[in-house]
């Protein structure tokens, strides 16, 4: 499970889990899913990851989320 910011944005994970993920020796991790990762996570696949992400629409303005 991550640990999910305050703002519920920011997605990062434990010592713990990041062990197991680097023991199955993934090459490349496609995401699609919420949150942004940070951390070490980031550095832990040989090819990196491909991650989707979405912007909010609020009526007259695009935000995109920089967390």
């Amino acid at each position: 499970m991550p640990i999910i910011s305050k703002s519920g944005y920011v997605y990062r994970y434990d010592e713990k889990t990041l062990n197991k993920i680097h023991d199955e020796k993934f090459d490349l991790v496609l995401r699609f899913g919420s949150g942004i990762l940070k951390g070490k996570i980031l550095n832990l696949f040989k090819f990196g990851f491909i991650s989707t992400h979405h912007i909010h629409m609020n009526n007259e303005y695009i935000v995109i989320d920089h967390s």
